[in-house]
Parts: C-alpha cells; sequence; structure tokens
C-alpha cells in the first residue's frame, strides 16, 4: 500500500512525462527518474519504469545512438607544453587533429577550466603544492584557447567549476540520453564517470573502461571517490598516512568502502589510528574529490555539436 506522498510522486511525474515532447524537459525527468532509482525506490519503479522508458524511446526517434568525444583541455595543454618536441602551438594542433582523427564521425567538444572554483573555497590546499605558473605558461594557455576557436571548436568552461566537472556533467547528460562519451584525458580523478555509456581514453595508452579499472585497481568507479580520500596527493591534498595506491585498492576490495573500512579498523592493526586521525577530515575530501556532475548542460548544445 502506498502512503498518499509516493502516490502523489507517481502522479506528478507520470503527468509531466504525458505532456512533454520537449527533449530539454525529458533530460530533467530522467535526472529525477535517475535519482529515485539511485536510491533503489522500488515503488516508484515498478510504476513508472516503463511509461519512462517509452517516451524516452519516442522523443529519441530512430536516430542512431551518438559518440560525444570530451577533450581535456588543460590536459592537452599541458601534453603540448612539455612534449620533446619544438614548435608548442604546433604540437597542441597536432595532439587535437590526433584525437579528431581517431574518433572521425564523432561530436567533438574541449572542456576547460574556470579562473576559480568552489574547491578553492573549501580548502587553501587545493592545488597548493604546484607552482606558480611561468608567464610565458600563462600566454601558452591563451594561445592554446584561442587555437580551439579557430579549429572551429571553442572551449566550454563554467565559471566556479573545474574541467572536470565540466566533462563529468557532459558526460551524464549524455548517458541520460542513451548516448556515449568518450573523455579524452589521463587524469584519473574522472574515474569515477566510468559507466556503460562513458569510457577514458588516451593517446599513448588506450581506452580505460569499468572492466579496465577493476582489473588494473580492483575498484569500482563508486569506489573512485573513497580510493582517492585515501590515498592523497592528488592535487595537494593529504591522504590517510599508511596507505598508499595498492593499499587502497585491497582495502576497498575487501571492505567496499571507506565507511566499512573505519567500521573494521580494529583488525587493521597500526592503521587504526591513522583511520581515526583520518575520519575528521573525511568529509571534507569526499566533497573536494567527488566530481560535480549536475551542471545544467543543454542537450540542446550537445546536439548542435553532433
Amino acid at each position: 500500500m502506498l502512503e498518499p506522498q509516493q502516490e502523489e510522486a507517481i502522479k506528478t511525474f507520470l503527468d509531466d512525462l504525458d505532456k512533454t515532447d520537449d527533449p530539454e524537459v525529458m533530460v530533467d525527468l530522467s535526472r529525477q527518474f535517475l535519482a529515485y532509482a539511485y536510491s533503489n525506490q522500488q515503488w516508484f519503479l515498478k510504476a513508472c519504469f516503463d511509461p519512462f522508458r517509452l517516451k524516452r524511446d519516442k522523443i529519441k526517434g530512430k536516430r542512431p545512438q551518438r559518440t560525444y568525444v570530451v577533450v581535456d583541455c588543460m590536459n592537452m595543454i599541458h601534453r603540448a607544453w612539455t612534449s620533446k618536441y619544438d614548435g608548442k602551438r604546433d604540437n597542441f594542433v597536432k595532439i587535437i587533429r590526433d584525437i579528431k582523427g581517431t574518433f572521425p564521425g564523432n561530436s567533438f567538444i574541449i572542456a576547460d577550466d574556470s579562473s576559480s572554483t568552489f574547491r578553492s573555497e573549501i580548502t587553501d590546499q587545493w592545488k597548493g603544492d604546484r607552482e606558480e605558473k611561468l608567464p610565458e605558461f600563462l600566454t601558452f594557455i591563451q594561445e592554446c584557447r584561442d587555437l580551439c576557436w579557430d579549429m572551429g571548436t571553442p572551449p566550454m568552461a563554467w565559471e566556479g567549476f573545474e574541467c572536470d566537472d565540466v566533462m563529468a556533467s557532459i558526460a551524464a547528460t549524455v548517458s541520460l540520453w542513451g548516448d556515449k562519451t568518450i573523455l579524452e584525458t589521463n587524469d584519473r580523478d574522472l574515474w569515477q564517470c566510468l559507466g556503460p555509456n562513458t569510457t577514458m581514453h588516451n593517446l599513448k595508452t588506450g581506452t580505460t573502461d569499468v572492466a579496465k579499472l577493476k582489473k588494473e585497481y580492483k575498484i569500482t568507479p563508486q569506489q573512485a571517490v573513497d580510493y582517492w580520500c585515501l590515498v592523497g596527493g592528488k592535487n595537494g591534498v593529504k591522504g590517510c598516512d599508511g596507505i598508499g595506491e595498492v593499499r587502497a585498492s585491497k582495502l576497498l576490495e575487501k571492505y567496499g568502502s571507506f565507511q566499512e573500512i573505519y567500521h573494521h579498523r580494529e583488525d587493521l592493526g597500526s592503521l587504526k589510528e591513522n583511520l581515526e586521525e583520518f575520519i575528521k577530515k573525511y568529509a571534507m575530501l569526499q566533497r573536494l574529490h567527488t566530481l560535480w556532475n549536475k551542471l545544467p548542460i543543454k542537450h540542446a548544445f550537445l546536439e548542435e555539436s553532433a
């Protein structure tokens, strides 16, 4: 027997579903649907799954599944800057062209950082270990952004958020629509985005998907945030003393999450005291390492890039 508020939630969702033929509204309804799915609200899923799937497929029509290649702009800029070859501008252009050549015929988006991010407001340690950028490197960054415009692919940034957040939000929006995303980067923070419709790619090392992550690091995308919280060292933020990448993998493989690791700290010998100290900053680290994948990326924008 459903509670009155449950019945009202189902009625509202189905009414909104019935009224719309707008892809943008459908993306919003998809986010609502996934929120119920992620929290395992079976009462909602039983009533709404079939109507939702049928309407999504109807609006999507019979167009083939699309693939969006999303490029980490700063990652490519650093790669061009540190290349052993002369001509850094030419290096950047070559990298972008090589990526496009690897995935011909697919939609192409370049994601970029904004000037400041919410993470710097959480702690001044965020990326505090990075050396101040040389004036000539700052000039090179702007030159590369200008080159993106010249190549017909202007970088996409979102004020207050990092490139990783933009990439995560694009991947989430694309997945809601049943399409695929390839994240061109070697930034392992984006492991948490991997899924049935989302992979990572690097021109040198190839493709990383859920299966490869599990095989090589013994973790799932859902464990990636806890992994980096424990390991630390990325972006200038310290993790848990006594835990490196190998040990973090083993602990998460055995216990599943940081909460369960902490629950079993009595079984972990000398690590117990480190975990009891670490938990004081765990919530902050979780906020820092969790990518914000809810930026309101418009599906119409993605369609225009196709």
